[in-house]
C-alpha cells in the first residue's frame, strides 16, 4: 500500500493543476516501487477533497474511526524531555 498522508495547495495557487501534478507524481513513484494500492483519507465533510480524489480515480469510500492519544503527559515522554533538557 502507498498512503498519501497530506496534500495541500496554497489557496493562491488552487485550480492551477498543482494538486493533480503532485498526485500524479506520487502515483508514478508508488508504481516504481510496486505499490498495488494507493490510499488517501479526508474528513467526511470535505466535499472538495472527496470530489478532487474521485476525479483522479479514487473510490471505495469507507467510513471509519480514527482514535488519538496525547502522549505529552506519559511518564516516558516526561522522562525523555527531562533528559534532553539536562
Amino acid at each position: 500500500y502507498g498512503w498519501l498522508q497530506w496534500l495541500g495547495v496554497d489557496p493562491k495557487y488552487k485550480r492551477r493543476g498543482l494538486g493533480t501534478r503532485l498526485v500524479n507524481r506520487l502515483t508514478d513513484l508508488f508504481i516504481q516501487r510496486d505499490v498495488r494500492m494507493m490510499l488517501v483519507d479526508t474528513d467526511a465533510e470535505n466535499s472538495g477533497a472527496i470530489s478532487f480524489f474521485h476525479r483522479r480515480g479514487f473510490g471505495g469510500a469507507l467510513h471509519h474511526v480514527y482514535l488519538s492519544r496525547n502522549l505529552d503527559d506519559h511518564p516516558l515522554s516526561v522522562e525523555r524531555r527531562a533528559q534532553r533538557d539536562e
